[in-house]
């Protein structure tokens, strides 16, 4: 069955203004029966991001195809564990945030698109303790796409946490996906959206 509406979540100090949000984006509007699409600003803070993800999924018609970048992924494996999905796509998931928190504690990042600065905070690791996820209930409904090159996450950390997911490989990529137009398509038809039929309009 093909979803009805796509939810993006980016990553930490992202945007919905940034590269794999608007790839996707554009690509749903080519579709020949567009579906609604979702990509909310969230909140540095996991929490906050968190809600705001909910929010944004209730606000759409399901079934939902959430794609989760970096951090995003992690946001997309919590809602997995409270809310029925039915395909979660993962580009490069950052699913232990708490050892990149605990590694950059104090550090400042200036956000590319905003330009506002985010603080690693203590806080910050209260919550992603709050958040630990547990391994996917649905493996069948997710799909990864791993850069073999990233430098930002350990991809065989990854694959091993994944084993029982579809999983695809980007082996000249890093954390970026600067490939990702190249699977795009392969993301969207992951949850039933008929992207053959783009060609043909």
């Amino acid at each position: 069955m093909s979803v009805k509406s796509v939810l993006f979540l980016h990553g930490f100090n992202s945007h919905p203004r940034t590269f794999k949000a608007l790839v996707t984006q554009e690509a749903c509007r080519e579709l020949a029966h567009p579906p609604e699409f979702s990509a909310p600003v969230l909140s540095s803070s996991p929490m906050q991001a968190l809600a705001q993800a909910e929010a944004a999924l209730r606000a759409l018609t399901p079934p939902t195809l959430v794609i989760g970048s970096s951090l995003g992924g992690f946001l997309a494996l919590c809602l997995a564990e409270r809310h029925p999905l039915s395909a979660i796509v993962l580009l490069n998931p950052a699913l232990d945030p708490l050892r990149f928190v605990q590694s950059h504690m104090g550090e400042r990042f200036d956000n590319p698109v905003t330009g506002e600065q985010i603080e690693i905070t203590p806080a910050m690791q209260q919550e992603l303790h709050a958040l630990s996820l547990k391994p996917p209930r649905h493996p069948e409904r997710i799909m990864a796409l791993l850069g073999g090159r990233d430098e930002v996450i350990d991809h065989r950390h990854t694959r091993q946490w994944l084993a029982n997911c579809t999983l695809m490989d980007c082996p000249d990529d890093d954390h970026a996906l600067l490939s990702y137009p190249e699977y795009v398509a392969r993301v969207l038809a992951y949850g039933g959206l008929n992207v053959a039929s783009a060609a043909a309009v």
